[in-house]
C-alpha cells in the first residue's frame, strides 16, 4: 500500500534564466487551491447547463417576446393583422398552423406561448386594438 504524504503543499521548481547561471529556487506554491477554484468552476457551470437545459421551454418563451420587444423598439415592419397586433398575429399563426398538424415542433410550441402572453399583456395593459379599456 502506498504511502500518504503527510504535506499538502509540496515546493514546486520555478526556473528564472539569465545571462549567468544562477540556482534554481524553490518556492511553496498550494497546488490544492487551484484544483478547489477548478472544481468548483466546473460545478457551477454544470449547474447552470442542467438549469438552462430543464428550463428551455422558459427561455424559448422569453427570447420569442424578447425579440418582438426588439422588433417594436427597431421600427421594424412586420406583417400581421392591425386589429391584433404583432405578437397576436404570430402567435395565433403558429397556434394554427400547430393544431393542424402541418408542424410538430416542441421549440416552436414554447416560442408560441411567449408570443401569446405578450399579446396577452398587450390586450391587458390597453396597447391592442381591442382591448377593452379603450
Amino acid at each position: 500500500m502506498a504511502k500518504r504524504s503527510q504535506f499538502r503543499f509540496q515546493p514546486r521548481p520555478i526556473v528564472v534564466r539569465s545571462s549567468s547561471p544562477r540556482p534554481i529556487i524553490k518556492v511553496s506554491t498550494p497546488r490544492i487551491v487551484g484544483r478547489r477554484v477548478k472544481h468548483a468552476v466546473s460545478r457551477f457551470a454544470g449547474a447552470a447547463a442542467r438549469a438552462a437545459y430543464d428550463e428551455k421551454h422558459r427561455v424559448v418563451a422569453c427570447v420569442a417576446a424578447g425579440f418582438v420587444g426588439y422588433a417594436k423598439r427597431e421600427g421594424w415592419n412586420i406583417p400581421h393583422v392591425s386589429v391584433l397586433g404583432v405578437p397576436a398575429t404570430w402567435g395565433l399563426g403558429l397556434w394554427a398552423i400547430q393544431k393542424a398538424g402541418f408542424l410538430r415542433n416542441k421549440t416552436l410550441a414554447h416560442a408560441t406561448t411567449g408570443l401569446l402572453a405578450v399579446a396577452a399583456y398587450e390586450f391587458g395593459a390597453g396597447e391592442s386594438a381591442l382591448s377593452l379599456s379603450k
